[in-house]
């Protein structure tokens, strides 16, 4: 499928090939070392959305908070746009032409900046309709991965592929050519994942190493590079192998991440339950979050995250999963920490 070959060309740790070394790089051991003496906290489970009898979630791609509460949700199956009212209802579906496994990359009050990979095609949906597309640059080679974001003000690209040097560019909003760019190191297993905006920074984070890169607003500005210190990942041996040349692909650590308040919440791919990690802006683990009473379930695949602050410590979280059931999961946290307001 389209949009699991756009999320992962890698695999998931439930069916990556077993290795019999379980090497690890120093910093993985140490990140290992942390991540075990950090406190867990329990979520609170809020609610699960489907949709109603005649809409139902097919392959929730993405998912976002509305400014009141509401959750967006994009189905790549049915090539559409959900929106839940805070209450847990389904308010609305749309479908507009050319929309295809169709990613939510932002929110400009009631509009939703949506792009589709399957048509390179970046859609402004309001009120039913898309009222403005612009396309991305017909110069990058077919296969590149592409991810978008979008803020008021600036529309982001990041392309990636086998024949070509990945970039984070800048696009004019009304002809989607570039207009400020900025090349980046590496393969592009290291950054085949998401754009995020954070505050006064952007990020660009990798499903594959557990290493965010941090660049200013306009791209100008210097560039670094932050290791997610207290990752872990029953997946890293297979990471430092395939770092080593061997097998075909990078397993996928990390599938999504969403900014909110101080915190940068990680959504950590396991074996079986939803696992949240909370970071702070220096890179450092500070908290893990797991659903109530995880379990085994080799089936189950979290895709994407989403993360609202409401007061100075409670903390939404939308969770869109498309396996074993197409749901999108609502959950609470109250952060007891330091670096979170009491």
């Amino acid at each position: 499928m389209l949009v699991l070959m756009a999320l992962s060309a890698g695999c998931l740790p439930s069916s990556c090939q077993r290795t019999a070394s379980r090497a690890v790089s120093s910093a993985d051991s140490l990140s290992r070392q942390i991540a075990a003496a950090t406190a867990h906290d329990t979520l609170q489970l809020d609610g699960i959305l489907h949709g109603d009898e005649t809409r139902q979630l097919r392959w929730p791609r993405t998912v976002l908070f509305g400014v009141s509460g509401q959750v967006l949700v994009s189905d790549a199956q049915r090539n559409s746009l959900f929106t839940f009212g805070a209450d847990q209802t389904l308010d609305a579906e749309v479908t507009w032409p050319g929309a295809s496994v169709p990613y939510l990359v932002g929110l400009m009050g009631d509009t939703a900046i949506v792009f589709s990979p399957g048509t390179r095609q970046i859609d402004h949906v309001v009120r039913g309709a898309a009222v403005r597309t612009v396309s991305t640059p017909d110069t990058l080679p077919p296969s590149a991965l592409q991810y978008v974001a979008a803020t008021r003000s600036l529309t982001y690209l990041k392309a990636a592929g086998k024949d070509m040097n990945p970039f984070v560019a800048i696009l004019d909003a009304a002809t989607g050519t570039i207009r400020n760019h900025r090349l980046l190191t590496g393969s592009v297993w290291r950054h085949a994942g998401p754009l995020r905006v954070w505050g006064d920074s952007l990020l660009s984070l990798s499903g594959f190493f557990p290493v965010v890169d941090v660049m200013t607003p306009s791209l100008d500005g210097p560039q670094d590079s932050l290791v997610l210190v207290g990752f872990d990942s029953p997946m890293l041996a297979r990471t430092y192998a395939f770092a080593h040349g061997e097998g075909r692909g990078a397993p996928l650590l990390m599938s999504s991440a969403a900014a909110a308040g101080p915190f940068l919440f990680v959504l950590n791919i396991r074996p079986g339950w939803l696992q949240v990690d909370v970071y702070l802006a220096d890179g450092h683990l500070t908290r893990i979050l797991l659903q109530p009473q995880p379990g085994y379930n080799r089936d189950f695949y979290p895709i994407d995250l989403a993360a609202r602050q409401s007061g100075d410590s409670l903390y939404h979280l939308a969770v869109a999963v498309v396996q074993p059931e197409p749901q999108v999961q609502l959950y609470s946290w109250h952060a007891t920490l330091p670096g979170a307001p009491q």
